[in-house]
């Protein structure tokens, strides 16, 4: 039976993208590894989150406030009337 290669051109450049890292392609990272960068990752999304939140806040609070237009409320009326 005939083995079917892909071009070159098709190639994903996986194997060659894990060599730079020094993985061998099917071993990938070790688990604790992984483990401790999942763990950073999530510290710095929560960190990430949070200063986004306050930030949010800070910027939209006043305006989420406000009250809301007659002129708005008359045409949400009318459109759940139809």
């Amino acid at each position: 039976m005939k083995s079917l290669r892909l071009p070159r051109e098709c190639s994903t450049g996986l194997d060659a993208d894990m060599a730079k890292a020094g993985r061998s392609a099917g071993r990938g990272v070790p688990q604790r590894k992984q483990a401790e960068d999942t763990k950073a990752q999530e510290q710095t999304d929560g960190a990430f989150d949070l200063w986004l939140k306050r930030g949010l806040h800070q910027l939209f609070d006043s305006v989420a406030n406000e009250p809301i237009p007659e002129a708005l409320l008359r045409l949400i009326e009318e459109d759940r009337e139809s």
